[in-house]
């Protein structure tokens, strides 16, 4: 919306008819429900050990909707570098360096390799 299109005695009209009592209340249980929960947060400062995550460890796993290899070797936090089609390597954000590697398309590929031979 363009600045000159804005009614201001039309938002007046609206902005009276509209209920602030009913809005700052549902803001207020909203706050409370933060406050609360945020509350409970800190009541666990510590995963109960059932809850806890396993020790990570690097494995390559199949992805069977994308027909994929999924191979991290660390569990940076990372983001994805496209190298050719099929084939994307995950770089550390705070390195750079390799961290992880994904390649699709494994079935077509083993069948045109078999084909070749």
């Amino acid at each position: 919306m363009n600045w000159r299109d804005f009614d201001y005695e039309k938002w007046q009209e609206e902005n009276a008819k509209f209920d602030h009592a009913k809005y700052d209340a549902m803001c207020a249980v909203a706050d409370a429900i933060l406050a609360e929960e945020e509350e409970t947060i800190a009541y666990f400062p510590e995963l109960p050990k059932e809850m806890e995550r396993p020790p990570w460890k690097p494995e390559p796993f199949y992805n069977v909707d994308g027909d994929g290899i999924e191979l991290y070797l660390s569990d940076d936090c990372s983001y994805t570098k496209w190298l050719c089609p099929g084939v994307e390597v995950k770089l550390s954000i705070e390195t750079d360096e390799i961290v992880g590697i994904n390649i699709w398309g494994v079935k077509k590929r083993i069948a045109e390799a078999e084909e070749k031979q």
